[in-house]
C-alpha cells in the first residue's frame, strides 16, 4: 500500500497473535539497534529481554513446526496450477523444509533458554515489570554495563540476539508468506460498518484491513466462524474528525483474508 494508508492487521487464531507480538518485538530490536549510545542499548537489551519473555513457553517449537508443516501443505497445492511459478513455489518449499529441520536439529532446550539463565541478565528481568523498570539502584550490574564501551555493550548485544536468529527468520517467513497470500480487495463500508460471511471449511489466519491515514479512523473487528465484522472509530471525536459526514455514508477500503 502507499504510504498514505494505514494497514491494520486483526490475527485470527493464537499462532497468528503470538508471532506477531514476537515481530513486533523483533522490529523494535533492529530499530534501536541502529545506534550504540548507552540509552539505545538500553533498549535493545530490554526488548531482547521481552522476547525472551514472550518465548518462554514450552511448546513455542512444536508451534513453530506446526505453522511451517500447515503453510508447506496449503503451498503445495498449488503445484499444478497453470498461474503458479512451479520455480519459485518449490524455491518457498525447500526454504519451509530447512526452517523446520533447524528446529529439530536446535536440540530440546526451549529458544532464549540461554538468556533466561544468565545470571547478569536475570538480575534486569527481574526489575522489567516494574513501575520504573531497572534502575541503577535496584541494579547496580546494569549501570555499569551501560557505561562499558560502545564496541563492547554492541558485541554483548549481537552475541545475545544471536540466541532468537532461527526464530526470527521463522517469524518473518511465516507472517510474510501469509500477507502475500491474499491480495487486497475492494471493500466499501455503509455508514461507518462492514459486513461479510466467511468459508469455515477454510479459514482466515489473519484480516488486514488498510484506510487512508488522513481519514483519522480505526478498525473495531469481530469474527466469527462464519462472519465478519468491522465497525470504524474516530480517533478521538466525530466532530474534530472533518472526514467524517463523508465517511458517514460509505468510504472503500482494502481488505485481505490471509488463509495461509
Amino acid at each position: 500500500m502507499s504510504s498514505a494508508f494505514i494497514t491494520y492487521e486483526q490475527p485470527l487464531n493464537e499462532n497468528i497473535r503470538l508471532f506477531l507480538r514476537l515481530e513486533h518485538l523483533f522490529n523494535q530490536l533492529q530499530y534501536y539497534l541502529k545506534a550504540t549510545t548507552p540509552q539505545n542499548c538500553r533498549q535493545s537489551l530490554e526488548t531482547l529481554l521481552k522476547i525472551a519473555d514472550v518465548s518462554d513457553r514450552p511448546e513455542l517449537k512444536a508451534k513453530l513446526v506446526q505453522a511451517l508443516n500447515q503453510q508447506a501443505t496449503v503451498l503445495a497445492q498449488l503445484e499444478f496450477s497453470p498461474q503458479v511459478d512451479i520455480r519459485k513455489l518449490q524455491d518457498i518449499l525447500h526454504q519451509l523444509d530447512c526452517l523446520t529441520d533447524a528446529i529439530h536439529q536446535s536440540g530440546r532446550i526451549k529458544i532464549g533458554e540461554n538468556l533466561r539463565q544468565d545470571p547478569f541478565l536475570k538480575q534486569i528481568r527481574m526489575q522489567l515489570n516494574s513501575p520504573a523498570g531497572p534502575c541503577n539502584f535496584t541494579v547496580p550490574a546494569y549501570m555499569l554495563w551501560l557505561h562499558l564501551s560502545d564496541e563492547r555493550r554492541k558485541a554483548d548485544l549481537l552475541k545475545w540476539k544471536s540466541e532468537f536468529e532461527l526464530l526470527e527468520k521463522i517469524i518473518k517467513t511465516i507472517l510474510n508468506l501469509s500477507r502475500d497470500s491474499a491480495p487486497a480487495q475492494k471493500a466499501v463500508a455503509n455508514n461507518v460498518f462492514y459486513q461479510q460471511s466467511l468459508d469455515p471449511n477454510s479459514p482466515c489466519q489473519m484480516i488486514r484491513i488498510s484506510v487512508p491515514v488522513n481519514f483519522n479512523i480505526y478498525p473495531e473487528v469481530s469474527v466469527g466462524k462464519h462472519r465478519l465484522s468491522i465497525r470504524f472509530r474516530p480517533l478521538f471525536s466525530e466532530q474534530e474528525n472533518e472526514h467524517w459526514d463523508n465517511i458517514q455514508n460509505e468510504f472503500p477500503f482494502q481488505l485481505s483474508c490471509c488463509r495461509v
